[in-house]
């Protein structure tokens, strides 16, 4: 068997002195070796072209990240699976024929001896790498004495690198049926003194010849930064979290709450004229509140009632005034996970919820519903269009999108909706307006690693993000899919073979009249990681940085049709992970304001935060 788990020390060596008021950038540093390691560790694919023997060539897509001595996986597509309802044909599952080690390489082509044969390797085989490592960058630690002055104590710096460089590199490695031996390589970070100052290393250690030098070694030099002191560091610190921060002037209000909150939303749910905010939690507990200047009141709060399940998620809300009473209802997505015959069997159990006329209970208009449901607000929609799509058995969402309407006393589905949406085939993830002012409507997408996309309703590329908006992983749940491999073991845990499915992050659009233009929302989280050749590195500060951005299109050219950038975001908090917005005028200003919920890592507890927007 593979070793499932490879440790690695890391050693900080750090003797210099800092003048009062100065720190390590240490984040700094971590990113630009990451994106140097992006660039030249991706473990390309590859394909057999000719066989002599025990020796193959094989030509890859690139020739970065390969090795002499390398040992690689020959691989050729089981047999086609048929679903017997269907009578749909899958792609078989990848099967192991033999193990290569490589020993030349000239450019993309390689010559390489085949190790370990279960099958004759073939012409036109595939040729992938046979290890998908896990790696955690976990605390590190001050092991030699540094050098005082005035604040600066090593206490302080083990404090300070804690929260960008790990200590250990735990490898989770595969299990493949493979010879028994280690596969992959191993990354060991030093912290060492150069000529400018402490210097930030990655050595890449080959597991395929463990005695040898390191193959690659990245770099940087740790700058020196300004920064407040640490008493004033760790008042903010209680102020955050005790939910009296008032530090930064361009809040208008901020609040910590106990408890997992996973979604927001602002709207008149009372019939008073009032914006209020609307928060739901991971127990299903609904809380209404008031701003008062800066202050939030509640007004109710209520817990969601749910029947049996070995799990329920709490996904979303959104508000609403469908049945034209002036008071918005409460839109909640919930999804409520079974174990059937061992799996997991998610099933869709949302409700429509509204205030009573009194503004103190509140009444279930519609349960049991098995939709997903999203409230699309834009130019063309101000008052809300309600939308619901169903789950399917085996995947997360089935059938096209409807629209909701009230008749009577209950629901109804229709299908009047814009003609581009007939091709959209999931709920969420996507916005449209008139994003570049051309009188046209223009469609915003995000997909599953976090890059924005602008299409125009041909669905051709007007725009995409250069990187990444980073991850908002809180709304998900557990599905089995269809054709699984059952573990060997008898009692293994169903989310062992269940996939899980991730809500991607509410877009929202307005028109802000200062801007002349509609600009896109959206929660941005920033995380020092990368996934490269199935090897995912991230740090246990896991989306950090979280805030509000406004993006906006800032020039057309001939090159590119549409360029959009942002324009404004609200404040960072290194401990602070944005998780969803609402847009309102929340405080009656006549302004439009910006609600961010985001989570405290260090206090685990959610936070609210309210900005006014510029230009609105």
């Amino acid at each position: 068997m593979l070793s499932p788990l490879l440790l690695l020390a890391f050693v900080v060596s750090i003797s210099y002195a800092l003048p009062i008021g100065t720190g390590y950038d240490v984040k700094t540093a971590v990113d630009s070796c990451l994106s140097q390691l992006k660039d030249r560790l991706k473990v390309p694919k590859g394909s057999v072209v000719a066989t002599r023997g025990s020796s193959v060539v094989v030509v890859f897509e690139s020739p970065w990240g390969l090795h002499r001595n390398q040992e690689l996986i020959v691989t050729r597509d089981g047999p086609p699976i048929k679903d017997p309802k269907t009578g749909k044909v899958y792609p078989g599952f990848p099967i192991n024929i033999a193990v290569i080690r490589l020993e030349t390489i000239s450019g993309t082509r390689a010559e390489a001896k085949v190790e370990k044969a279960w099958e004759k390797v073939k012409v036109g085989y595939k040729v992938v790498s046979p290890f998908e490592p896990w790696v955690v960058l976990e605390p590190a630690s001050v092991e030699s004495e540094v050098e005082k002055g005035g604040e600066l104590t090593p206490e302080n710096i083990d404090s300070f690198v804690k929260i960008s460089v790990g200590q250990d590199l735990s490898f989770h490695l595969g299990t493949l049926p493979l010879p028994e031996r280690e596969y992959g390589f191993r990354l060991h970070p030093v912290v060492r003194l150069g000529i400018k100052g402490p210097e930030l290393a990655f050595e890449i250690l080959s597991v395929y010849a463990p005695n040898s030098s390191p193959t690659i070694v990245v770099s940087k030099i740790i700058p020196v930064v300004q920064t407040a002191s640490y008493a004033v560091l760790g008042k903010r610190k209680k102020l955050i979290e005790s939910g009296e921060w008032g530090g930064y002037a361009s809040s208008l209000a901020s609040r910590v709450l106990k408890g997992d909150i996973m979604s927001v939303a602002c709207g008149d749910v009372n019939g008073d004229g009032k914006v209020d905010i609307v928060t739901l939690s991971a127990n299903g507990e609904i809380r209404v509140f008031n701003l008062h200047e800066k202050e939030f009141k509640k007004i109710l709060s209520y817990k969601v009632k749910v029947g049996g399940g070995e799990h329920h998620r709490f996904l979303r809300i959104s508000l609403a005034d469908l049945n034209h009473n002036g008071r918005e209802e409460i839109f909640v997505t919930h999804v409520r996970e079974d174990i059937i015959g061992g799996l997991l069997k998610p099933y869709l159990d949302s409700q429509v919820l509204e205030v009573k006329a009194n503004g103190k209970k509140i009444k279930v208009l519609a349960k049991r519903e098995p939709y997903y449901f999203r409230v699309v607000k834009n130019s063309l929609h101000p008052e809300g269009m309600v939308l619901a799509q169903k789950m399917d058995e085996y995947e997360p969402y089935k059938g096209a999108i409807k629209r909701v309407v009230w008749q009577g006393k209950k629901l109804v589905m229709d299908d009047k909706l814009p003609p581009f949406m007939k091709k959209v085939d999931r709920i969420y993830g996507f916005i449209w307006d008139d994003l570049n002012g051309d009188g046209k409507v223009e469609v915003a997408l995000i997909d599953e690693d976090g890059f924005l996309r602008v299409v125009n309703l041909k669905g051709e590329p007007l725009w995409e993000s250069p990187d990444s908006l980073g991850p908002v992983d809180y709304a998900f749940f557990y599905q089995t899919p269809r054709f699984i491999r059952i573990p060997a073991e008898k009692n293994f845990e169903p989310e062992t073979v269940a996939q899980k499915v991730s809500i991607p992050r509410r877009l929202l659009v307005k028109y802000l009249k200062g801007d002349g233009r509609v600009a896109i929302f959206t929660v941005m989280n920033d995380t020092p990681s990368f996934v490269v050749a199935g090897v995912h590195i991230e740090s246990q500060w896991y989306g950090m940085n979280g805030r509000v951005v406004k993006l906006e299109q800032v020039a057309t050219g001939r090159a590119s049709p549409a360029y959009f950038d942002i324009l404004w975001e609200t404040p960072k908090f290194a401990d602070f992970y944005g998780e969803d917005l609402a847009i309102a005028d929340l405080n009656g200003d006549g302004v439009l304001d910006v609600l961010l919920l985001g989570r405290s890592k260090r206090s685990k507890k959610s936070r609210l935060d309210i900005y006014p927007i510029p230009g609105a």
